[in-house]
């Protein structure tokens, strides 16, 4: 039968005992990033490399200051990692600029935090595109195809890529087509 320490992930007890107050010291000097996923990982780095137990001050390469926002507004560890495998270079935003224009809109149109982080994890280019110049005008060509508030909401919430493309080069040829079948 295995022992718990081996199921959970967790290095033996006798080294636990050495890596417990590095990962304390991890979870202090990670500031703003309160994500369990980034100490877990930086605990299982010092676990598996000897020469890292050395290291005076740990390393804050795995949690962007995107993730720990992400983190702080109620992301679990394990959305935060769907969003980190969607991205090919580093998961890293402008947190004024980019993630709370995008998560204050969504709010805005009526969705439930689980909505927003559901429509996030599903479609993570949100944060990329423009806010002004493509995802708010979708929204309003929406109203002006008859729908209402609550409509554009359960339509962002069902799929929110529908905010990534352009009107003309993507949304209202599409709708033509659709309309001349």
């Amino acid at each position: 039968m295995r022992r718990r320490h081996v199921l959970i992930g967790l290095p033996p007890p006798p080294l636990l005992e050495l890596v417990l107050p590095f990962c304390v010291a991890a979870l202090a000097a990670l500031g703003p990033c309160t994500s369990w996923l980034t100490v877990g990982r930086w605990c299982g780095t010092v676990a598996s490399r000897s020469h890292v137990l050395r290291r005076s001050s740990p390393s804050h390469e795995d949690c962007t200051m995107a993730e720990a926002h992400l983190s702080s507004v109620g992301f679990s560890d394990g959305e935060l990692r769907t969003l980190r495998s969607h991205y090919v270079r580093r998961f890293e935003l402008d947190v004024d600029g980019n993630i709370k224009p995008v998560l204050r809109w969504f709010l805005d149109l009526g969705m439930t935090q689980l909505e927003v982080r559901k429509a996030v994890v599903r479609c993570p280019m949100i944060f990329y595109v423009g806010l002004e110049k493509i995802s708010k005008p979708v929204a309003l060509w929406l109203k002006g195809l008859g729908m209402d508030d609550t409509q554009v909401k359960k339509a962002i919430v069902a799929c929110p890529s529908l905010i990534i493309h352009t009107l003309e080069g993507s949304l209202k040829p599409k709708v033509q087509w659709l309309k001349e079948l």
